[in-house]
């Protein structure tokens, strides 16, 4: 697959390894279009150069963020195909590694949302909502989504990556 280059000055090592790193990263990950592979390598890009900006910071421009909330909705995207290529990669790093053991950590967090249509949301949930006990309902339940994560790393503290995602 062909990764779009990231910035103007392609001709820089540093750039060039870069773009090597993403390509590598996103290699095992199978679009159903070519374009969506394309965009998906530059958006990772985007994400990776600015970490931790919003999406419209890291974007840098209108057009490249309209671009990157389509890809984001895209019906065609699945979660799969966004992150086969980093499970490949970290299964690759961790073989390759001269450890024996790995650290295996695991984390679920909780995404709650208030707004009107939670329909596709499940119960994570109930807290106090400050009516006397004898009340029927004495609990507000939130919505949202768990996500359950594992991130190997070495006994070092070095991370490989993340192996496995639930939702």
């Amino acid at each position: 697959m062909q990764v779009k280059p990231i910035s103007d000055d392609n001709s820089s090592p540093s750039n060039d390894g870069f773009n090597k790193w993403v390509e590598s990263e996103i290699g095992a990950s199978h679009f159903t279009d070519e374009r969506l592979a394309k965009r998906f390598g530059t958006l990772l890009g985007m994400l990776t150069r600015r970490a931790g900006d919003s999406l419209p910071a890291a974007c840098e421009g209108w057009a490249n963020t309209k671009a990157a909330y389509r890809f984001v909705s895209n019906d065609r995207v699945t979660e799969q195909e966004i992150l086969a290529g980093h499970f490949v990669s970290t299964a690759r790093r961790v073989s390759s590694s001269a450890e024996e053991t790995f650290l295996v950590l695991h984390d679920t967090s909780e995404f709650s949302y208030n707004r009107g249509k939670t329909s596709n949301l499940g119960f994570i949930s109930k807290l106090p909502n400050g009516k006397p006990r004898s009340h029927p309902d004495p609990h507000r339940r939130l919505r949202g989504i768990l996500l359950h994560s594992s991130l190997v790393i070495t006994t070092c503290g070095l991370p490989l990556g993340v192996i496995g995602v639930k939702l």
